[in-house]
Order: structure tokens, then sequence, then C-alpha cells
């Protein structure tokens, strides 16, 4: 596995976040969610928020993702339209991703100067135990 980390092959082209801001406003989201905050000095995200060390850290890899079908995001920065999308249930999630962040390209510059945005992407199924 570490391999493949170091190569890039899994979890490459992530978002490096260490300032203390962004982690501070990473934590108030995690809150929000119902979440314990990271005590981590720094991690990585993708597009969506997810991070591989804070999945490691709350020893749950699907914490943005409760159920596998509710979805949630954290956008700290624009810069996250131009990452992947390295953790998801469902195909689509990243061109959804995309599509909001493009869409509403202005208000996310203005927003993220101060502070985060996190949500949920509406889906009226809140979980599946069988196909």
């Amino acid at each position: 596995m570490n391999l493949l980390r170091d190569n890039e092959l899994i979890y490459g082209r992530l978002l490096p976040i260490s300032e203390p801001h962004l982690i501070e406003r990473y934590n108030k989201a995690l809150k929000a969610f119902g979440l314990r905050p990271t005590a981590l000095d720094g991690f990585e995200i993708d597009r969506t928020g997810f991070s591989p060390q804070i999945a490691a850290e709350l020893d749950d890899p699907h914490y943005l993702d409760p159920n596998e079908v509710n979805r949630r995001f954290i956008i700290l920065t624009p810069q996250q339209i131009d990452l992947p999308v390295v953790h998801t249930a469902f195909s689509n999630t990243s061109q959804l991703v995309y599509e909001f962040m493009s869409r509403n390209a202005r208000a996310i510059d203005a927003l993220t100067i101060k502070d985060v945005i996190y949500g949920e992407i509406e889906d009226s199924v809140s979980k599946v135990e069988d196909i």
C-alpha cells in the first residue's frame, strides 16, 4: 500500500493542508458533522475534502460518506476544483462537486477567504441495505 501511495498511484495529487487557519476551518466542518476534530498538524484533501489521513485518524474511511449514500463535502479553497476524488461510493460524485464548484466559483472564492463551506449532497436515500 505504501508503494502505491509513494508513487501517487493511490491518493495522488491531493492538496496538502498544513496552515493552522485551514486546519481550524476543517475542524469546524468536522464538528458540524458530529465528528471529532483532528489533532493532526497536516493532512491532504481531495476535491470533496476527503482526507486519507483524517480517515485513518478517525478509523472511519466513510467519515464523509455515512452509510455510503450520504455524501458530504468540505471546501477549504477554490483550488480543490482541480483535484481528483479518491473516495466515493458513486461514480457521479466527482462531476457533481465539479459542477457545483464551477457554477459557484465566485461565491466559493469569496467565502473561502475567511470561512469553510461544508454540506451534504442532497439525496432522498438515507441508507441502502441491499440492491
